[in-house]
C-alpha cells in the first residue's frame, strides 16, 4: 500500500507539474486589457519599435468559408483572434497538425478541429485556404478543442484591445526604465505604458505569477511526504552510532540549502520580501494578493482566460488529491501494528 501510494502521489505530481507549465503557457507574461480599441498609430510605432516583446490583439466574430468554393455558404459568427506579433503568446494552441502561423507572416492562420470539420468534413487541412470576411489565410495548424476559434494575424492597426508583453524581451521597460517585471510588475508595466504612450489599461494580469504559483503548489504535498519521512528516519537513527547519526544530519542538511535556491526560484519574486525581518511588507502581502487574485476573476472573459481558470480548477483538484495521498501515505507509514492479545487459559 506504501508503495501503491508513493506511485500514485508521483504520478500527480508529473500531472500538476505539466498542467502548470501549460499554465504558464497560457500567460507567458504581463497581460494588459482594455475596454476601448488602442490607437492605431500608436500600436504601429510600438510594433515596429518592438518587435518580438510585445503582442497585440483583439476577439471578434466573422464569416470564414472555404476559398476554392466560396459560393458555399459560409459559416457565421466565427470567434477569431486577430494580432500582430507572436502567436503563441495570444493563444497557447496544442496542435493536432501543423505549428503555430509563424511571426512574420500574415497570409497563415490555424483553426480549431471543429471548425476545421464544419469546414472540409476533415482535420487534415493544413495547406488549405480559406477566407475570413474577404480576406485568403492559409491554415498552417489544426488546434486541438471543442469549439469553433480562429487565430489569424492582421496588417490593420485598428481595433485590437489586449496587449500582451514578453518580460525579458526586446521592450522599452527593460531597457530604459531599470523596473523588474519579476520583482515590482507594476512599477514595470507604468515605465512601459508611459514609454510606449498608453493609458493605463483596465486590467493587468500576470500570467508569468500564476504559472509559477502553481508549479509551486505542485510540490507541495511531495515536501511534505518527505518531511514524513525524515521525521521517521529521525527516529529510527536514535539507535545508530553518534558518527552516523551527524553525517546522515550533516547530508540532510547540505541537501536543503541546496535545494532551497530552486524552491526559491518557483516562487515569483514580489512574493519574497528583501528582507524577512520586514513586518510591514509582510502585513500587506494580504492584501497585494487580495488584488492579484480579484483582477484575475473580474478580468474580460476572452478564450484564453475561461481556458486558464478551466486549467486553475484542475490544479486545485490535482493538488486537494495529492494532500489526500499524502494523509493516506502518512497513516500507512504512522500506524502502530497492534498486537495481538494472549488468551491466557486459566
Amino acid at each position: 500500500m506504501v508503495v501503491a501510494a508513493s506511485l500514485c502521489l508521483l504520478l500527480l505530481l508529473s500531472l500538476t507539474l505539466s498542467g502548470a507549465a501549460y499554465l504558464g503557457a497560457i500567460y507567458p507574461g504581463i497581460s494588459l486589457r482594455y475596454e476601448a480599441a488602442l490607437p492605431a498609430e500608436t500600436v504601429k510605432t510600438v510594433s515596429e519599435k518592438e518587435a518580438g516583446g510585445v503582442s497585440f490583439w483583439g476577439q471578434t466574430t466573422a464569416q470564414v468559408r472555404r476559398a476554392a468554393q466560396p459560393e458555399d455558404a459560409p459559416l457565421n459568427n466565427v470567434p477569431v483572434l486577430f494580432y500582430t506579433g507572436n502567436a503563441e503568446t495570444v493563444w497557447p494552441g496544442v496542435y493536432r497538425y501543423g505549428q503555430a502561423p509563424p511571426p512574420l507572416s500574415s497570409a497563415d492562420c490555424a483553426v480549431s478541429a471543429p471548425l476545421a470539420w464544419q469546414l472540409f468534413g476533415s482535420v487534415e487541412v493544413v495547406g488549405l485556404r480559406i477566407l475570413v470576411g474577404q480576406t485568403p489565410y492559409t491554415i498552417c495548424g489544426v488546434m486541438a478543442g471543442q469549439n469553433n476559434l480562429l487565430l489569424a494575424p492582421t496588417t490593420r492597426m485598428d481595433g485590437f484591445t489586449a496587449i500582451e508583453i514578453t518580460p525579458g524581451a526586446n521592450t522599452s521597460a527593460n531597457t530604459g526604465a531599470g523596473a523588474s517585471p519579476y520583482r515590482d510588475p507594476e512599477a514595470f508595466v507604468r515605465a512601459w505604458l508611459q514609454t510606449a504612450g498608453f493609458a493605463a489599461p483596465s486590467t493587468q494580469l500576470y500570467g508569468n505569477e500564476l504559472g509559477a504559483v502553481a508549479n509551486f503548489l505542485a510540490w507541495v504535498p511531495l515536501c511534505l511526504a518527505a518531511l514524513l519521512v525524515g521525521a521517521t528516519a529521525a527516529k529510527a537513527s536514535r539507535r545508530w552510532p553518534w558518527h552516523c547519526r551527524n553525517g546522515a544530519l550533516f547530508a540532510v542538511l547540505l541537501l536543503l540549502a541546496l535545494g532551497l535556491p530552486a524552491l526559491l526560484a518557483h516562487i515569483p519574486s514580489w512574493l519574497t520580501p528583501t528582507r524577512w525581518s520586514d513586518f510591514a511588507w509582510w502585513g500587506n502581502l494580504g492584501a497585494v494578493l487580495t488584488a492579484r487574485v480579484a483582477q484575475w476573476f473580474a478580468a474580460r472573459a476572452y478564450p484564453k482566460d475561461v481556458l486558464a481558470k478551466w486549467c486553475v480548477a484542475k490544479q486545485l483538484a490535482l493538488f486537494v488529491l495529492q494532500c489526500i495521498l499524502w494523509e493516506v501515505l502518512r497513516c500507512l507509514t504512522t500506524a502502530k501494528p497492534q498486537k495481538e492479545k494472549q488468551k491466557v487459559g486459566v
